[in-house]
């Protein structure tokens, strides 16, 4: 399956897109009904294709919260928080991919913007 081995990608994966990954190259369908009950839909997109040496379609937007931290990520913005309470910092992984360049001051709108979709998603997920 994978093509170019030992090659480095720029295509954002996330541990979502295993699910999707497993049943693409398993030609496997989701089910949407199991044991009676109505499984979460797979949030995940497959990695087969960069596997293949493709591109595929990006996430719009990933979220996660670990013990530590929240972040999200959007194209090329990632804003991270102490899980504790705290202000967000925002990093523009294009120019700043080691994330020491904090510039939450410079672009308010844009952490504000970023706070809201993540919050949305934690809602959503907490409801679940």
């Amino acid at each position: 399956m994978i093509r170019q081995r030992g090659a480095i990608t720029t295509q954002p994966g996330h541990v979502i897109d295993f699910m999707a990954t497993f049943l693409d190259v398993a030609g496997a369908g989701y089910p949407s009904q199991f044991q009676g009950r109505r499984p979460l839909p797979v949030e995940g997109k497959s990695l087969l294709p960069i596997f293949q040496g493709h591109e595929r379609e990006a996430h719009e937007v990933l979220c996660w919260s670990v013990p530590q931290h929240d972040a999200i990520r959007m194209g090329r913005w990632k804003a991270v928080r102490p899980r504790k309470g705290g202000p967000w910092q925002l990093f523009d992984l294009q120019s700043d991919g080691t994330e020491t360049s904090d510039l939450a001051q410079r672009e308010p709108e844009r952490v504000k913007e970023l706070a809201s979709r993540f919050e949305a998603w934690l809602k959503r997920v907490e409801e679940k």
